[in-house]
């Protein structure tokens, strides 16, 4: 039994590890590779991806792919982290998973076995897509904090003279960071022909981000009826930092109802065992 749970954890562990390499794979064949047979094997090996993203894309719901394209740009785009390698991964992990809990199964079998293959199946399908949309998040959360700050050097930049195409250009040179980033790609949208209001609103939906909505509403509002961008700005400027720290207040709330549960489950027997121990060890000797 153990023999055969070994021999299929290895395979679930082949699985991951070639989908993982297979995705890390470059789209272009290198032309430094020193032998006529591994330009041949690369040349197979970029013909099977391709083959196996066609397939992906041709079986996976349309909806499904949408979803993932959203949270894949939500996240940035990450390095090696294309939509078809996600699928691939998330149908590795279930395989993986699969074969990790068929193993317990053979070994123990019952209900908990069970329970431990079908968790083990759900749970290696599910986990690469939550890593991707915790990035997502994170990188939402890091945008919504930094954009007061580059509202606030919007405003001055405009004020000073500056145009604001030139403006959002400067900002996202000085800025650091996942706003710099998406302001990177408005000035290149706009660069490429696009206009800058499609540029804004594409950004807005990209993010999905309240803030970010609302500043982008005002500032095409702003621009298309004449209102001087400046004032727009400063005013845009003030309210985020307001609903900042309203935030940071509603978080700072939040923090005795989070902290209960870890005081109940640790503290609190800890300080009983020291508070009441000595008096119950009297009592039990008094009784004796």
């Amino acid at each position: 039994m153990n023999v055969i749970g070994s021999v299929l954890v290895s395979f679930g562990l082949w699985v991951v590890g070639y989908f993982w390499v297979a995705g890390k794979r470059p789209a272009a064949l290198k032309l430094t590779q020193s032998t006529i047979a591994e330009k041949k094997q690369s040349a197979f090996n970029e013909t099977l991806i391709r083959a196996q993203a066609e397939l992906i894309r041709r079986l996976a719901p349309p909806s499904r792919l949408k979803r993932l394209e959203l949270i894949n740009q939500r996240a940035g785009q990450p390095e090696n982290y294309s939509v078809e390698r996600i699928i691939k991964l998330k149908f590795a992990g279930a395989v993986a998973g699969g074969f990790g809990g068929i193993s317990y199964f053979v070994g123990r079998p019952g209900v908990l076995g069970f329970f431990v293959l079908v968790i083990g199946v759900i749970g290696g399908f599910v986990v690469p897509e939550m890593l991707i949309s915790n990035r997502a998040d994170a990188r939402r959360k890091l945008v919504q904090a930094a954009l007061p700050d580059a509202i606030d050097q919007l405003a001055v930049t405009v004020r000073a003279g500056l145009s604001v195409d030139a403006a959002l250009m400067r900002v996202s040179i000085t800025l650091r960071g996942p706003l710099a980033e998406e302001l990177t790609r408005v000035v290149q949208d706009v660069q490429l022909g696009m206009a800058r209001t499609d540029a804004l609103r594409a950004m807005a939906e990209r993010m999905d981000i309240p803030e970010l909505n609302y500043f982008v509403r005002a500032l095409i509002q702003a621009d298309t009826l004449g209102i001087p961008v400046a004032n727009t700005l400063t005013n845009q400027a003030e309210e985020m930092r307001l609903k900042r720290r309203q935030r940071a207040e509603e978080a700072a709330m939040k923090l005795p109802v989070k902290i209960l549960a870890p005081m109940v489950v640790c503290i609190l027997p800890a300080l009983l065992i020291v508070v009441m121990g000595p008096a119950v060890i009297q009592l039990m000797r008094n009784l004796g």
